[in-house]
């Protein structure tokens, strides 16, 4: 009788012959309380109507209350109307495992169906995020979950590292687990981890916090951990997706900002003809201001081009422009100062470099580079360097020669100084 009832499928055909044998005193039991209710008569007659009577009221009885009521009573004692009612423990792994599943309902469903039938009271199981950098706990108590969404990082980092080597499950009792395995496994007081393996990738894995009590354990949750592997996969990779579309969308804004943005006005300033050049690869922008008598002129630059690269540079214009507007009196050092100070972007994105430059009447520029792809040249003399990186440069320019500013050998900047009788000549 104990083996019959540790099995699924005995315990609902015990508790369901229980059941009937229950309803069947029960509805015998109101056959007879029918008769005593109506008194026996001595016609014949109406003894033959006093048993059609009681007959139609027994039917009836039976129809409305009697059968309803027991089919509650099943409903109530036999919830799960699934494998463990319907099917034998040894095909079980097989018809559970066939089930699909994504990560939630291998949560909320799968997990305590499973734990259920292994009859296991606690457990826990890890699931890797979708940033792919840690792992979410949940804990479940008598099929239910206690507790979700905890991280606990030095316990992940050393099993990633075991199961590097040992890519099956691991019992405490199993002579094959590396020692070092079951010391995580007595510390934290696991019968059996099953990890959720996806060719090289630890995506999870579940501890039994005992021993399974069914003799399919190891066959079921050997099926059934590829599987989850698998699910968590295309969890992160549908993930993957959806966020691709939200930064896709978040690239078009920061472009359209940043086209907004780079579209500085090119000032009037004596002794000096300025020409930029468009740069359609979206990864500079220019700002030209005055300060009293004197022209500024601020380039942010980086190799990479889009919308990423058009968002950082639009932030860095945003603290230039607080700059300028709160300063009364301003000199390349303190306007490379408060960029250093005030701004993370060039700190923490090397990619993006600045140079500064200021005009001087008669024709001279004081210029600060701070990256290795700017270049300020003589287009004459190609080769002869006028700057260099780091240090304040001061370039007199000779009039009528063409100057060039680039990075990453794009042209932004064309620049020629003028004579005073020359002022309003025109580029070649």
């Amino acid at each position: 009788m104990q083996k019959f009832w540790n099995t699924p499928a005995g315990r609902y055909r015990l508790q369901s012959w229980l059941v009937t044998a229950s309803s069947a005193i029960v509805i015998s039991a109101l056959y007879f309380l029918l008769h005593a209710i109506f008194p026996p008569v001595e016609s014949t007659l109406e003894t033959v109507q006093r048993e059609n009577l009681i007959t139609l009221l027994f039917i009836v009885l039976s129809v409305l209350i009697l059968f309803p009521a027991r089919a509650s009573l099943l409903r109530h004692l036999f919830r799960r109307q699934d494998w463990e009612t319907l099917v034998d423990e040894d095909i079980h792994h097989l018809d559970f495992l066939a089930r699909q599943f994504s990560v939630d309902s291998l949560l909320h469903q799968i997990i305590p169906d499973l734990l259920f039938w292994l009859r296991v009271t606690s457990a826990r199981i890890a699931i890797l995020s979708e940033d792919r950098k840690s792992y979410r706990f949940h804990i479940y108590k008598n099929g239910r979950i206690i507790k979700g969404n905890a991280i606990y990082y030095q316990k992940t980092e050393d099993l990633k590292r075991e199961f590097k080597g040992f890519r099956k499950i691991a019992r405490i009792d199993d002579e094959e687990v590396p020692e070092s395995l079951k010391e995580i496994m007595q510390q934290n007081r696991v019968a059996w981890i099953v990890p959720f393996i996806f060719r090289t990738r630890l995506l999870g894995f579940l501890f039994l916090m005992e021993p399974p009590r069914n003799k399919f354990a190891d066959r079921a949750l050997q099926l059934f951990a590829g599987k989850a592997a698998v699910s968590i996969q295309n969890h992160i990779l549908s993930s993957k997706i959806i966020d691709a579309g939200e930064f896709e969308k978040e690239l078009q804004s920061a472009e359209k900002v940043h086209s907004l943005m780079k579209n500085s006005r090119v000032p009037t300033f004596p002794g000096f003809q300025l020409l930029p050049h468009e740069d359609d690869s979206g990864s500079s922008v220019q700002e030209f201001f005055t300060m009293g008598e004197t022209l500024f002129l601020v380039i942010f630059a980086t190799s990479r081009g889009g919308g990423v690269s058009g968002l950082l540079l639009s932030g860095l214009l945003g603290h230039l422009y607080s700059l300028v507007h709160l300063e009364s009196d301003l000199s390349i050092h303190r306007i490379l100062g408060h960029m250093r100070k005030e701004n993370y972007l060039l700190r923490t994105e090397p990619g993006v470099e600045m140079m500064i430059a200021q005009f001087h009447a008669g024709g001279s520029v004081t210029v600060f580079v701070e990256g290795k792809q700017f270049r300020f040249q003589d287009t004459t003399q190609p080769d002869r360097i006028l700057i260099s990186p780091g240090w304040r440069n001061y370039v007199d320019l000779s009039p009528g020669i063409l100057y060039r500013v680039e990075h990453s050998n794009r042209i932004l900047l064309d620049i020629r100084a003028q004579k005073e009788h020359a002022m309003q000549e025109e580029f070649p």
